[in-house]
């Protein structure tokens, strides 16, 4: 090769998402992208295309997004973080991923009733992001969900709610025990 010649007022960036998302992958959907050498600067990009295949390897999908760069800022090959800006259902619930409790028949959560007591209630996962996970049924926004239970709570224990969890976000509570 002599010389390279790119046209570089518009990017292709290449994506493996998890196969948790990959329902809500269409083109058009819109995402952000945050490189390390502009911080507090989002660049726009845009879903053009998926595989529409999972790799067996890593059981992610291959997602193509496009940006303007008519600036020059994104250089060719550089690493960015992807922020997709999926439609979320706004009846699911998140909870912490530390107050699920594995048990045989699935997952449960411990709930603080109005009588300060635990009730022990199976719930359905839905995707997991890391530090928390969405919840399909069991449990509603206005719940209050026990983080970090300890391996002795039960159905009926009394616990007392700490002042930190006085004003919770939806469905998180954190008790003492």
């Amino acid at each position: 090769e002599l010389f390279v010649v790119s046209d570089l007022t518009k990017v292709r960036v290449y994506v493996q998402a998890p196969q948790s998302y990959t329902a809500d992958l269409r083109p058009g959907l819109k995402a952000t992208l945050a490189l390390p050498q502009y911080p507090g600067r989002p660049f726009a990009a845009t879903v053009v295309t998926t595989s529409n295949a999972l790799q067996a390897t890593s059981v992610s999908m291959l997602v193509e997004l496009q940006a303007d760069n008519a600036d020059g800022a994104l250089p060719a090959g550089a690493y960015c973080e992807v922020s997709l800006q999926l439609n979320t259902d706004a009846k699911r619930v998140r909870i912490p991923a530390t107050a699920l409790i594995p048990v045989n028949n699935g997952v449960q959560v411990a709930m603080v009733g109005t009588d300060g007591k635990v009730t022990m209630t199976t719930i359905q996962l839905g995707r997991n992001f890391g530090d928390t996970v969405e919840v399909l049924s069991g449990i509603l926004a206005s719940n209050r969900v026990v983080d970090s239970p300890p391996e002795t709570l039960e159905s009926g224990d009394p616990v007392q709610v700490s002042a930190s969890a006085a004003t919770p976000p939806p469905a998180l509570a954190t008790t003492g025990h």
